[in-house]
């Protein structure tokens, strides 16, 4: 694909600004989206690309002129849309960025990976009311979604919404997807706070030893740790130390892998 080209395809567009960015030549990737926009300023995708792009270079000003205006020439990505309404917020235009991230969510064409990523952003701003409403209106067009259930009721904590009422939210959660011990060990640990102890431990008893490996968080697997020690459960306590070993050599390895990368090549800014 080449600058003269009028019958590009956004894949294609992608697909060469992606090459040019796995090969860390950052300059090429942004010199040939930047003209393109200029050889072709009615292409829609190619102002949205580099509008994603200027956000990576941490100039929320022209970010938010090439995806209005890409807004203009085609519909944008709905995730295009999220960084368009948090570059408003950056550049204190708030309440604009705030009602877009809530239009965005509640849009017909919003799935629930996207509302449960738009509430978390509505958290990070202070916006917990935003945040559960949005959950609320994507759990009625999504009620069997497990993932917007345990969101909603983590969303209530931060509130201060009575416990019960955070229970019975992760309660449809584990109902739905009763294999996900993340969802077990939040109800879990609601239980416990309502002195519910033996309750919580019937509840994460249930999770297949074979899923204790897939529990990332090690302040989670200390959460179940206590709990099995404290109901003399042996066998799982056993596995929940496996997995907190893994985890650690795991974050070893991980910062490992980060001191010897620093040195690459990073987007110019």
């Amino acid at each position: 694909m080449n600058l003269e080209s009028t019958e590009r395809s956004t894949a294609e567009l992608y697909e060469q600004v992606a090459a040019l960015l796995s090969q860390k030549d950052w300059d090429a990737a942004f010199s040939y989206v930047r003209q393109l926009c200029d050889r072709h300023p009615d292409y829609g995708p190619a102002w949205e690309l580099r509008g994603i792009l200027e956000v990576q270079l941490e100039h929320p000003h022209v970010a938010i002129h090439c995806l209005e205006r890409a807004s203009l020439l085609t519909p944008l990505d709905p995730l295009s849309s999220r960084l368009l309404a948090l570059q408003y917020i950056v550049v204190e235009r708030r309440q604009l960025g705030i009602d877009l991230l809530v239009e965005l969510a509640n849009s017909c064409k919003s799935m629930p990976p996207l509302i449960r990523l738009i509430s978390q952003d509505l958290v990070g701003h202070g916006c917990l009311g935003a945040a559960t409403d949005v959950l609320n209106v994507g759990l009625e067009r999504f009620p069997a979604c497990a993932m917007l259930w345990h969101e909603l009721s983590a969303v209530q904590s931060r509130q201060g919404i009575s416990l019960e009422t955070c229970l019975r939210s992760v309660s449809h959660a584990v109902a739905l997807s009763p294999h996900v011990a993340d969802f077990r060990i939040s109800a879990a640990m609601l239980m416990i706070k309502l002195n519910l102890a033996e309750e919580a431990y019937h509840c994460v008893r249930l999770i297949p030893l074979d899923e204790l490996r897939c529990v990332s968080c090690d302040c989670c697997v200390w959460r179940l740790i206590h709990i099995f020690d404290c109901f003399n459960d042996r066998d799982r306590l056993r596995r929940c130390y496996e997995q907190l070993r893994y985890l650690h050599r795991s974050e070893q390895e991980r910062d490992f892998r980060n001191s010897t990368a620093a040195g690459m090549d990073c987007p110019p800014k």
